[in-house]
Parts: structure tokens; C-alpha cells; sequence
């Protein structure tokens, strides 16, 4: 009578197969551990996720794959006992390795079940998350900040506006903004380049984040233009006072690769709550002072007026 091949136990030539092809998964860390969390075979992405050899870790429980604030909280024997319930959904777990560094990763517990449904063991299977985790940080890092400067772009400008605006109505404290545009920085690229004016661009950012007050934060919101919040003011005098301080530090001659570049800028202040209980009129009205001072010569400070709010 010829076997049943649906029911025929592997051939011990497929077991070894199986087992060099899990052995040989270098990009996850492949491993069993029986129901206790012991571990019993372990890969070579599990050396080299983790730093072990066979022979370091083979025997010894899971746990010591994990932080130890983590064991203390007893994350391992639940990750097991989920898995044994049935909860087979991929997880953020954090981990240690031989070495004592810490990494993020994904991973899966599944159980081993033999024909009678019982359970044996578990195999779990990690992916370090790491690299992906920084790409995503430096991907995120670019959607916030500028590129040229390295100051934040005008979309997390708006954030910090929002946040300053919530912690004002919250605080019942004043805030500004002050709007900042270089005078004539067309006519520097235009005589001097554009890598001239790249530099001073980036000259710019530098004063701008030298002069202000770790509570407060420089944006670069347009090709010339910088925005400053200027939280937890005193009073009108003392937005007008700091955005004074701002313009000086930006007055001296700037040297750009030994070569001395004329460059000002024009100034203008806003403060919330008398010139605008929003982010968008608040901008407004900063951006009108700063206007005014273009149209009165450029390299000065204008503080936005109540009836032209």
C-alpha cells in the first residue's frame, strides 16, 4: 500500500534542508525556544542581530535577550503567553544585546504545535529596526527643517507658533514674532553668486540662533526671511527691545570666504495678544512692520502699530 504523502512525516533530507534555510536567513534573527522560553537553536541572523554564538546562548531563557527593566517587568513571559493564547501579530520589542547596546525590532512569536494541538515551543522571529527607525528620523528631520540653514522650515515654524500661542492663552503671557528679511539679497546673488549667498544665508542663521534666548526659536520661512518667537515677553517695550538686540547682531560686516559682503536686514515685530490672537495675523502684522522697514531704507526695527493691526 503506497503512503499517504499529505500525511508522511518530513524526510530527514527535508528537516536539514529546512533547517540550513532558516540557519542561513541572515536579515532576521530566527530562533526556538521551548514553552518555558528556553532557548533552543538559534540562527546566524540571531548572531548577528544579537552578538551570540550557539553555544552563549543555546539553554539559557529568553530573557536574556531582553532589557533588564523590561525582565523586571516580567515582558518576556507575557510576549510568550500571548503567543500562546494566540495573539500572532507582529510587535515593536525592545531588546539587548551581547554587548549591552539596545535596539528596537520587529518581531513575531509563533507557537509549535504537535499533531494533538499541544504546544512545544515557540519560534520567534526579529528584525532589527534600527536603520529604519534613523532613516525615519532623518527623513522626518528633513520635512521640518531647512536644508541650506538647518533651522526649521516653515512648517514647524507653524508648530511652534501653535505651541507658543496655546502656552500664552494657557499662561495669560505675551509672546512676539518678528519678522526678518535680508535687504537687497537678490543683488548678492545677482554681483557675488549664488554660492555667495548661500553663505550668507547660512551666516545669518548662525547670529540669528547665537543672539536668541534658549526659550525662544529662528525659523527660515522663505528664500530671505527668518522668523523669531520670542516667548515669555515682559511687555510691547521688551519684544521691541530683544527684536533691537537681534537687528545688532546681524549689522556687521559678513565675511564669506575672506571677502567682506554687505548685507542688513530689515525688521518687524508683532506681539500677541495686541496685534492678533492667531498664528495667521500675528505673521500678518510682523510681516507689515517688516515691510515698513524695506520701505523706510531697510536695516531697522519697525514694531507693528495697533491701528494697523
Amino acid at each position: 500500500m503506497k503512503s499517504d504523502k499529505s500525511t508522511a512525516e518530513p524526510s530527514w533530507t527535508d528537516q536539514e534542508n529546512f533547517r540550513l534555510i532558516i540557519n542561513n536567513i541572515g536579515n532576521y534573527a530566527t530562533f526556538t525556544v521551548d514553552s518555558d522560553g528556553t532557548v533552543l537553536t538559534w540562527n546566524s541572523g540571531a548572531q548577528k542581530h544579537f552578538g551570540y554564538q550557539n553555544g552563549e546562548v543555546i539553554g539559557r531563557h529568553i530573557s536574556v535577550l531582553f532589557p533588564k527593566s523590561d525582565v523586571k517587568l516580567g515582558i518576556p513571559k507575557q510576549i510568550l503567553e500571548s503567543a500562546e493564547a494566540g495573539e500572532h501579530a507582529t510587535k515593536r520589542t525592545a531588546h539587548v544585546r551581547k554587548d549591552n547596546t539596545e535596539f528596537t525590532a520587529e518581531s513575531s512569536i509563533l507557537p509549535i504545535r504537535d499533531r494533538t494541538d499541544r504546544i512545544h515551543g515557540f519560534t520567534v522571529i526579529i528584525r532589527d529596526l534600527t536603520s529604519h527607525d534613523e532613516a525615519q528620523g532623518n527623513i522626518d528631520h528633513l520635512g521640518m527643517h531647512d536644508p541650506l540653514t538647518g533651522l526649521p522650515n516653515r512648517v514647524m515654524m507653524n508648530s511652534l507658533l501653535a505651541d507658543a500661542l496655546n502656552d500664552a492663552k494657557r499662561s495669560k503671557e505675551l509672546f512676539a514674532v518678528v519678522f526678518i528679511g535680508i535687504d537687497s539679497f537678490r543683488d548678492i546673488n545677482d554681483t557675488e553668486g549664488y554660492d555667495m549667498g548661500d553663505q550668507v544665508l547660512q551666516e545669518f542663521a548662525r547670529r540669528l540662533k547665537e543672539v536668541i534666548r534658549p526659550k525662544d526659536s529662528v525659523s527660515r520661512v522663505g528664500g530671505d526671511e527668518f522668523i523669531v518667537i520670542l516667548r515669555a515677553i515682559k511687555d510691547i517695550d521688551d519684544a521691541g527691545k530683544l527684536a533691537v538686540k537681534i537687528h545688532k547682531a546681524l549689522q556687521p560686516v559678513f565675511m564669506v570666504n575672506s571677502k567682506r559682503v554687505h548685507a542688513t536686514a530689515s525688521v518687524g515685530v508683532s506681539t500677541f495678544p495686541k496685534n492678533g490672537r492667531d498664528a495667521r495675523k500675528l505673521i500678518r502684522a510682523a510681516d507689515t512692520a517688516m515691510s515698513r522697514s524695506k520701505k523706510e531704507g531697510g536695516d531697522r526695527v519697525t514694531t507693528h502699530e495697533d491701528r494697523r493691526s
